[in-house]
């Protein structure tokens, strides 16, 4: 499983292993180096405890192969607590000289992601374990940046993650026309973006973009399948297609205006189009690949209108969209007023991770109506007066999506920050 999901109550853990000296020596370094003491000998096998949960090492007669295959069905890895982050550190050093050979060492300490801390070891007969470090006392170091000064226009840098790497191919996307009954009329293009390394016959988590070419093209700012290629490839998020959702369009209109039924999707407090997205999109996408059904596995994303219609959408269905991200979200423009701090203050928490992102000088920054930076920061206040896994990330630029672009790779770790290595 590529889910971190601790399991309370396990009583002892028993390997099977071929014996062949090598495999007792690795673990016969490693376990007492954890804080585990030898309990038990005997000629077949050896158990050490940590006081409580006890792991058993043994060779039992029956035994029907002389390697460990951790890629098969089973069991892939086992995950130790490891102490400090330096702990950590001498571990690894030391590990090489006692049988164990480092995995993922070009992405050390953070394979598992940006806020996981460890090390994943093999040995000769295949086992892999992984050593994680204590994040208490652990601070991230941001490095300098001087605060823009005055109004003049500001711009974000793109990072790493939003060009293509040397070595990592291209995903491959796929595209479909839909002609909707949920809004009548329209049409709308969808694109399936299934990043390198994902295939049709493993389940995979769906990240849901609104707007949908605009969030993919790979000359705009967001660049959408690039940064999935890159995180999913590097493993700093578990298996994840995108679906890139273009909001319809009425093509017999004849007024280029007229054409357009964004706003009515985008911008309405109803389930509309979380109905769309999973009757209509989403059986079409099941065709392709096969999907999870872990809402902790589904994204819904979006920017300006967009990034209400994300939230509308993952407030109406939480059972099926987990994680949640709006970017300069239009929640001042929906009809009515904006709904939702008055509604998350009053409705029982819903299971969403939300991340949400305003910009200073977003429409209206400085009115008393009509203001988006302000309705996303009330927004962001009730999800953290109501006790939401909420995150507001504040920015400078106006109503762009240049900020968003820059922030989607750390948006994408942020919203499946506890995903491991699978």
């Amino acid at each position: 499983m590529w889910w971190d999901e601790r399991m309370p109550g396990i009583h002892h853990l028993e390997i099977w292993v071929a014996e062949d000296g090598t495999a007792a020596a690795a673990w016969g370094w490693l376990l007492p180096r954890l804080g585990f003491r030898l309990t038990q000998e005997w000629p077949q096998g050896r158990t050490w405890s940590d006081g409580g949960t006890y792991l058993t090492l043994t060779t039992p007669p029956n035994l029907t192969a002389d390697r460990h295959d951790r890629r098969r069905p089973g069991m892939n890895h086992v995950a130790f607590d490891g102490g400090t982050p330096a702990d950590v550190d001498a571990l690894m050093a030391a590990a090489p000289a006692h049988g164990w050979a480092p995995l993922y060492a070009e992405r050390y300490p953070h394979a598992g992601g940006p806020d996981h801390y460890a090390g994943w070891l093999e040995n000769a007969a295949g086992f892999k374990v992984e050593v994680v470090a204590d994040s208490a006392g652990r601070v991230a170091e941001v490095p300098y940046r001087a605060l823009p000064l005055g109004d003049a226009p500001v711009r974000y840098a793109h990072g790493p993650d939003s060009s293509p790497r040397p070595g990592t191919p291209a995903g491959r996307t796929a595209s479909f026309d839909l002609a909707s009954t949920v809004f009548p009329g329209t049409t709308r293009r969808v694109w399936i973006h299934a990043p390198p390394g994902i295939d049709a016959a493993h389940q995979v988590g769906v990240a849901v973009f609104l707007d949908g070419w605009w969030y993919l093209d790979p000359d705009g700012e967001i660049r959408g399948g690039v940064v999935l290629d890159n995180l999913v490839r590097s493993g700093q998020i578990p298996p994840i297609i995108g679906v890139f959702v273009d909001p319809g369009v009425f093509p017999d209109a004849g007024d280029p205006e007229a054409r357009k039924n964004r706003n009515a999707e985008y911008d309405a407090a109803d389930d509309r189009l979380a109905r769309l997205l999973l009757d209509e999109v989403v059986p079409e996408v099941r065709r392709r690949h096969a999907l999870s059904d872990d809402p902790a596995r589904w994204a819904v994303i979006g920017g300006s209108s967009g990034g209400n219609a994300a939230f509308t959408v993952a407030w109406h269905r939480p059972e099926q969209f987990g994680r949640v991200t709006g970017f300069l979200s239009s929640f001042a423009q929906m009809p009515g007023g904006n709904p939702y701090p008055e509604l998350i203050a009053d409705t029982p928490r819903k299971p969403l991770r939300v991340l949400l992102q305003a910009g200073h000088r977003d429409l209206g920054w400085n009115e008393p109506e009509h203001n988006w930076f302000a309705e996303n920061l009330r927004t962001a206040a009730a999800l953290a007066e109501a006790g939401y896994d909420a995150r507001l990330v504040l920015g400078d630029g106006g109503h762009d999506p240049n900020h968003a672009g820059v922030l989607l790779p750390d948006a994408l770790r942020w919203l499946w920050r506890d995903a491991r290595v699978w």
